[in-house]
């Protein structure tokens, strides 16, 4: 702003204007410091003033998905004698060692018991099919792996096969992975 020299009463006016229009906008007016850069600049001290990368919040280390459990969950309407159940297809950060298979039903097995055979790849997973009793709702619960101990690969596939409905409804079998 150009230095003049003030001689009348509106000249004193007109430069009290130019100030206060001056000021409003550094006050209200949005800046631009796009590619700005203040160097030797110190840590902030008040809630409004600029920060600096120091002061930045870091952000949480990424998860530890090394102990992190995943249930790849199966569930079948009425499941029928001889049924396949489709394959659950293992994707990447999904490989891991079996932890158990759980077998649950909405509507209990009236005419025999609901057996399950489940599988990976094919090859049965336990060394004896999952059992839901007759009359049963409850959730039945096994970790009675085959030896060698499967584990759950890239694009391994884990299913099951039906081998006995008993007249079961809203099925639903679940193999719980703890990821490596």
């Amino acid at each position: 702003m150009p230095s003049r020299i003030i001689k009348t009463l509106d000249d004193a006016q007109r430069a009290i204007n130019e100030l206060q229009d001056w000021k409003d906008k550094l006050t209200t007016a949005p800046w631009d410091f796009h590619g700005l850069r203040i160097t030797n600049a110190s840590p902030s001290k008040d809630d409004n003033d600029y920060v600096i990368r120091a002061e930045l919040i870091k952000p949480p280390p990424a998860a530890n998905l090394e102990h992190d459990v995943y249930t790849a969950v199966f569930s079948r309407d009425a499941p029928v004698d001889g049924e396949i159940i489709p394959s659950y297809v293992a994707g990447t950060d999904r490989d891991g060692k079996l932890v158990q298979v759980w077998l649950t039903a909405i509507g209990a097995p009236a005419s025999a018991a609901l057996v399950i055979n489940p599988t990976l790849n094919g090859v049965t997973l336990l060394t004896a099919p999952i059992t839901l009793p007759i009359s049963s709702t409850a959730v039945i619960v096994s970790n009675a792996f085959v030896s060698p101990f499967p584990v759950v690969g890239y694009q391994t596939k884990l299913g099951g096969i039906v081998i006995t409905g008993g007249g079961a409804t809203g099925v639903s079998m679940g193999i719980v992975v703890r990821r490596n």
